[in-house]
């Protein structure tokens, strides 16, 4: 994302719409934010490590929200 603001106002955002489209009867919809910004590979992108502990930090809360 870009800076503490812009990620402020697009949290705000994807929190609003998973609760109007849950509020709409669709309970199968889910947010989540990573506990912080990856950008050490090229152009800003996260790098090979920092997609690994993307996936760990996703595989982790869909294990938890899945109940797996």
């Amino acid at each position: 994302m870009g800076n503490a603001t812009l990620t402020a106002v697009l949290k705000s955002y994807l929190t609003s719409v998973c609760t109007a489209t849950k509020a709409a009867g669709d309970q199968k919809v889910q947010f989540y934010f990573y506990a912080r910004q990856c950008a050490h590979g090229c152009g800003g992108h996260p790098d090979m490590a920092e997609h690994r502990q993307i996936a760990a930090e996703l595989t982790a809360y869909i294990r938890q929200v899945m109940g797996w």
